[in-house]
């Protein structure tokens, strides 16, 4: 009689360590997926991130470019827009190939 309920005790044990073990798996597998996904879109977020450090880069060179001759012009600044066209060229330029750059990568 004791070494019945020994028995059955033992494997009402055995049966729950192993369901608690497999929902440890189960949680395991679910944090690697999870980790394996915001790793993914950390990579994403840090090219939309270089992209947008590269035009505001060029973007800041431009307009330094921008402003020498706007300067140069002194009172004379009658022709605003084009002095601006170049710089607006130049900006639409560097969006399109940092675009082409990370559609190859």
């Amino acid at each position: 009689m004791n070494i019945d309920h020994a028995q059955q005790a033992n494997n009402t044990l055995s049966e729950n360590s192993s369901a608690i073990a497999q929902q440890g798996n189960a949680a395991v597998n679910r944090m690697v997926e999870t980790m394996s996904k915001i790793s993914t879109r950390s990579e994403k977020i840090a090219d939309i991130t270089g992209i947008i450090e590269g035009i505001a880069f060029q973007t800041n060179i431009l307009a330094m470019n921008a402003a020498v001759p706007w300067k140069r012009r002194g009172p004379a600044r009658k022709d605003a827009a084009s002095q601006w066209s170049h710089p607006r060229c130049a900006i639409s330029l560097s969006v399109r190939r940092a675009r082409r750059r990370r559609s190859r990568n």
